[in-house]
C-alpha cells in the first residue's frame, strides 16, 4: 500500500492543567511535561498543521476541566485544533467550536447519547469525529 501523503497530528494531553503521558491510559501512571502552551508551540514550530488537545482530566470525570489551557493554546497557536475528553453535550460542543476549535471529539457522550452527533453536525457540519477505545472487541 502507498500513501502519498499524510499529516502527522500531535497530541497534548492535559491533566491538571499540565502537559501529560499515561502509561496505556492509566489515571495515576502520568508522567509530567510542564505547560501545554509551551508543548503546542513546540509542535506547531516542528511543523504541526493540527493539533489534537485531549483533556484527560474531562475523559475520566465528565466534565471539561482544562478549558483554560484550550484557550490558551488557541490564542497562541494559529493552527487548526480539535480536542477531546469531557465534551458531553450539545452546549460542551458549541461553546468550543465557537470560540475556534475546528472539530470536537466525542467518546462517552456518543456511545450514551447518540443523537448528539447529528445536533452538532446539523449546526456545525464536518466539525464532530467519533472516537471510541476497544478492548477485546468490546467498546470500553
Amino acid at each position: 500500500m502507498t500513501f502519498e501523503s499524510f499529516e502527522v497530528v500531535p497530541a497534548v494531553d492535559m491533566q491538571d492543567g499540565e502537559v501529560v503521558q499515561l502509561v496505556q491510559g492509566e489515571r495515576g501512571t502520568e508522567r509530567r511535561y510542564g505547560d501545554p502552551v509551551e508543548a503546542a508551540q513546540r509542535w506547531v514550530a516542528a511543523g504541526a498543521d493540527t493539533l489534537h488537545l485531549v483533556d484527560l482530566d474531562g475523559a475520566f470525570d465528565g466534565e471539561r476541566a482544562n478549558a483554560d489551557a484550550v484557550e490558551r493554546i488557541l490564542d497562541a497557536t494559529g493552527v487548526d485544533v480539535q480536542v477531546g475528553g469531557g465534551i458531553r453535550s450539545v452546549a460542551d460542543a458549541t461553546e468550543l467550536l465557537e470560540r475556534g476549535v475546528d472539530r470536537v471529539i466525542l467518546g462517552t457522550a456518543a456511545v450514551e447519547t447518540p443523537g448528539i452527533v447529528g445536533e452538532i453536525s446539523a449546526e456545525y457540519p464536518g466539525t464532530v469525529m467519533v472516537s471510541l477505545d476497544a478492548k477485546d472487541g468490546e467498546v470500553v
